[in-house]
């Protein structure tokens, strides 16, 4: 009984770790095939924030899950990520709609100013959600004592569960 229990835990500890490997891996890929084109995951687009303009809500370094609403309509009150008409990528809040123009702002406390009007064809969509800390996990990873950790787990979960099984259960 024990020894399925640990049969489990290892086959629930490598797809956990295979899912991550591949997910990183589609990540990496789509951002070196489409250079200067936002990465694209499973209908979503991925961006860093790169500033504190959205502060306390958003911070540098946190990920945005961005995807168009259903309905193709944005609002005032949502917040959107689009390019700007100077080519950069801004996430903020809709402030304004007059006509066919999108107003938006950053929600800190520094940001009085509206943002240049924007048409809906600019934005990529609406934030779904955060990663909060993205940036710290994406330096530790690819920090030579991330590598060594990953490594380390991989050989525990390999090695380490089957070991433990055959010293606590036995050999059958």
């Amino acid at each position: 009984m024990g020894k399925k229990i640990l049969n489990i835990v290892q086959i629930i500890l490598t797809a956990i770790m295979v899912i991550v490997i591949v997910l990183c891996a589609i990540f990496c890929i789509n951002t070196l095939t489409h250079k200067g084109e936002p990465s694209k995951m499973f209908g979503y687009y991925l961006f860093e924030l790169s500033g504190d303009s959205m502060r306390p809500d958003y911070k540098k370094g946190d990920l945005v899950f961005v995807k168009p609403p259903k309905d193709g309509i944005y609002m005032v009150d949502m917040v959107v990520t689009y390019k700007s008409k100077d080519g950069a990528i801004v996430t903020h809040k809709i402030v304004r709609i007059e006509d066919d123009l999108i107003i938006c702002r950053g929600t800190s406390e520094n940001n009085t100013t509206d943002d240049s009007p924007i048409t809906a064809d600019m934005i990529y969509g609406q934030v779904q959600d955060t990663w909060e800390g993205f940036a710290k996990v994406k330096e530790y990873v690819t920090s030579p004592w991330g590598i060594i950790s990953i490594l380390l787990y991989g050989i525990l979960i390999f090695e380490g569960i089957p070991f433990l099984g055959k010293k606590l259960f036995g050999k059958e």
